[in-house]
Parts: structure tokens; sequence; C-alpha cells
């Protein structure tokens, strides 16, 4: 009887956080404010595609690393309209799904008040919310992958384990097609394979043969569908040192994990080491793929912290499995009590924690400037009062990311970046893109009357460009930031020019 009373408590709090995550996602997506970039991109594919104006394969050979991204961003605007709401409503779902996830990680390794404990960061964390409300497959990622690690941990134990398995195959699988970041998933059943069935892999078997010989055909078509081995080659990069480091994001990743969330990362550290000290296959599988997320992040790619996301995930669930550990070893098995203490305090401090829901989460209050979240809405909304005539100017601009959904009318007739080394042909729309004020001018003698795009800070277009155009075009617009963000501000300007 006592057993079924606490059972009721722990699912009446979960029902309660996964619900509350819910209402917190759905609301930070609900006024369809301003898309970003990435986000922007994404949304316009699935929109030309659901118009007949590109096929399914065509998108993926323009943005070949998240195939099913796009396919789910389809679905959606099959459903709910072409909107900004409708294109981030799939990974709010993902998102409150996580929390779930999390909370059955945290259980297996600890107990359901550590399970608990950890929903409640995953629910109400501000970097889990900002980016859950984001169209990017960063979020489904972490879902997936703690969901895979779940599985991990209940595989000895179960009496199914070939359903297991498929599962975890069926898990990484997406996670590849969701992201190409997803490739890494595989690594912690791989780690646990190796650690628990040394012996029995040298064995060979017919039926594990076979059934070893379709996995590694799907990750190869996997693979080769997602242009894998043009990406290998891209964080490959040259010869010589570059292949080890290529960056160096250290300064990055102490900011981060230190100064900003050391009261998460230090208590995890230890839930991690309590872990290895209880099930060592699953804490070995699960550090090979933080090692490598983490030599990626630091050495390798960009330090985006979007790319981190899968991590905290992991961090908020052996922060969890931490406290229920200290509370039965420390506190005489008061772990309800203990656990329930600790949120109560994070909640009560607001320190990295949304206390209220609210209408925009922003994702730069742990890295200045990681998004850009200007107001493309706004700016192309007046592009499209000021210029019914849109088609017949030149419009100029640095990249078509957020031209591309807000815009569809007119694509970009020339582009400006910096850096770059030679004009090319983009592979959206075919148009070139050039890198200096020579080739502004040039292209602009070509139109009679257009407009040149400015994102007024250290953004793609050339400097020299910006200052041509402040001194010489004529400012038509210019916004500061979006409405939900205005201590974040992101100015975008629109100049022209006439020839009489």
């Amino acid at each position: 009887m006592q057993n079924k009373y606490k059972s009721l408590i722990v699912y009446t709090l979960l029902a309660g956080i996964v619900v509350a995550g819910f209402f917190f996602r759905l609301q930070g997506i609900l006024d369809n404010h301003s898309f970003w970039s990435d986000e922007a991109f994404v949304a316009g594919l699935g929109r030309n595609i659901l118009l007949g104006k590109m096929t399914f394969f065509q998108a993926t050979k323009i943005l070949n690393y998240q195939p099913l991204n796009i396919l789910l961003t389809v679905a959606s605007l099959k459903l709910f309209g072409f909107t900004e709401f409708a294109t981030r409503f799939p990974i709010v779902l993902f998102g409150t799904l996580g929390i779930i996830a999390s909370f059955l990680l945290a259980r297996k390794l600890s107990d359901s008040y550590g399970g608990l404990l950890a929903a409640f960061l995953y629910a109400f964390s501000q970097l889990n919310l900002a980016n859950h409300t984001q169209a990017k497959p960063h979020s489904i990622l972490q879902t997936l992958l703690i969901f895979d690690l779940y599985l991990i941990t209940i595989l000895d134990a179960s009496k199914k384990k070939s359903y297991i398995h498929c599962g975890i195959i069926v898990l990484s699988l997406l996670s590849t097609l969701f992201h190409i970041l997803g490739f890494i998933i595989w690594l912690p059943y791989i780690t646990y394979l190796v650690t628990t069935q040394r012996k029995n892999l040298l064995q060979f078997n017919y039926q594990k043969a076979g059934v070893s010989l379709v996995v590694l055909l799907l990750f190869l078509l996997t693979f080769y569908f997602t242009s894998g081995l043009d990406r290998l080659k891209q964080l490959i990069g040259p010869g010589g040192i570059h292949i080890i480091v290529a960056k160096n994001n250290i300064t990055y990743l102490r900011e981060i994990l230190w100064k900003n969330y050391s009261f998460i990362t230090l208590p995890s550290i230890f839930g991690l080491m309590i872990s290895f000290k209880k099930n060592k296959a699953v804490a070995i599988s699960i550090m090979s793929w933080v090692l490598v997320l983490l030599y990626l992040w630091t050495f390798r790619a960009f330090h985006n912290l979007r790319y981190l996301l899968p991590f905290f995930g992991l961090l908020f669930v052996f922060f969890g499995v931490f406290w229920s550990e200290i509370a039965k070893r420390v506190f005489n098995k008061s772990t309800l009590s203990v656990c329930f203490f600790v949120a109560v305090i994070i909640f009560a401090g607001g320190y990295k924690i949304t206390r209220f829901p609210q209408k925009f989460y922003n994702p730069n209050q742990d890295f200045y400037g990681d998004v850009q979240i200007a107001n493309y809405k706004l700016m192309y909304g007046f592009i499209k009062n000021k210029y019914p005539d849109i088609s017949r100017i030149g419009v100029f601009n640095d990249a078509w990311d957020a031209q591309y959904w807000y815009l569809s009318e007119k694509a970009s007739d020339v582009y400006f970046l910096n850096p770059l080394s030679k004009p090319y042909s983009n592979n959206v729309d075919g148009h070139m893109v050039y890198g200096t004020l020579k080739d502004f001018l040039h292209e602009k003698e070509k139109f009679k009357k257009g407009i040149l795009i400015v994102e007024d800070w250290d953004s793609l277009l050339p400097d020299d460009i910006k200052s041509y155009a402040k001194s010489n075009l004529t400012r038509e617009f210019r916004t500061d930031s979006i409405p939900q963000a205005k201590n974040d501000p992101w100015p975008l300007e629109v100049y022209s020019w006439e020839t009489k």
C-alpha cells in the first residue's frame, strides 16, 4: 500500500512537470515571432515542397544533412498552415517528450525522486526552453539520445532483448537522419556492445552476422543519403595538425560549463562517477559519447551552444542522479525531501531556470550573440509593402536564409559574403556570390533601381559595402530588435538606389 502511495505521488508530480513543461514551451511560440535565418530556410524548403515548387529529394540536395527535419517541417506546415508556429510546434513536442526521457533515465540510474529532479531541470531550464522553441533539430537529438541511453540501461535486464536492440538502432537511425550530428549517437551502443559482449562478438553466428550486416547496410545507406562523406571531409579539413585541432573553443567551453553552469556541472560529474561504480558498461558508453561530442565542439566545429544541447540533457539527468544518491548516503534515505528541497532552492533562485511562462526565451542568455534574433519578419514585410514591383528591381543581400521564407516572391539577384576567396554560384537559386566592394559597384550598375539589405552587426556582409551604403545610398528602413527581446538588438537596415 505504501509503494502504491509513493508511486501515486511520483507520477502525479511527473504529470504536473510534463504538462507545465509543455505549456511553457507552447507559450513561447504562440505569437509567431520572427524566424532567425536557420529556422526560416528549413521552413521555406518545407513550404516549397507543399506548393509543388520542388520535390523532397531536391530539397534534401540543398540541405542534405537533415532530411527528416525537412520532412517533419513539411508535415507540420501541411497540418497547421504556413506559419512560424507550425514550423516550431514539432520541436515543442519533442522537447516535452524529453522531460519523460530524462525522468526514465535518471530513475533507472538512481530512483524515482532523482528522476523527478532531472525532469524538473529539463522542463524549466532556460537553455532548454530557448532551444525547444526554435525550429532546429538539436532538441530532437537531445530527446532521442536520452531515450537511446535509457534503452541501453535496460538492455541486460530485459527479457525481450531483440526488441530493445531494434529500438536502439531505430533511434540511432532517426538521429542520423534528423541531423548529421546524430551520427555519434551510434557510439554509446557500439561501445556498450564492445564492453559487454567482447567474447560473443568474436564468436561467429549466422543469425548475428545477418543482423550485423543489415545494421551495417542501414548505417551506410543513411550515411550516403545524408552526404556523410562530404561532411566527414569538411570535418577532417586540411592535413597536418589541423586534422586534430582546427579550432580552440576551450575558453567558450569553460565559460559555459564553469562560469554559467558550474552548479549543474559539478554535481553531474559526481553523478556520473557514482553511476560508473553501479554500472560500469553504461557509464563507459555515455562517456564515449560525451568525450567525442566535447572534442568536436571544442576543436573541430563552431562554438554555437545548440550543438551542446544533447550534452546538457545528460547534465540534467546526472544532476538528479547525484542528489538522489546523496540523499540515500548522507541524509538517511530521505530522497524525496532532499530532491524536493533542491528543486525549491533552484526555482526560488531563478538562476538558469524559468519560473513563469514567457512569449520568448532568449537563446543568447548564456552566450551573447549565439543566435541572430533579428526582426526579419518586420523588415521583409516593409519591403513587400514599399516595393510591390519587387520583381522588377535589384535585390542585394548577404545570405538567402530569411529571405527564402519571408520574401519568396523574389530571390536576391546577387549575394555578398565575407570572407570569400573567389565568386561562385550558390546551390539554392544559382545566383552569384561575391565578396568585394568592387563587385558590388559593378553589379549595382546593372540595375537602375534596387535595394541592399544590411545586417548591421558583425555579419557576413563585407564592412566596406556597409560603409558605402551608409554614405552613398538612401536608408529606407531600420529595425533594432524583435519586440520580445528589445535588450538584445540585432539591427536590420534597407538601403535603396535609383539611377535617373
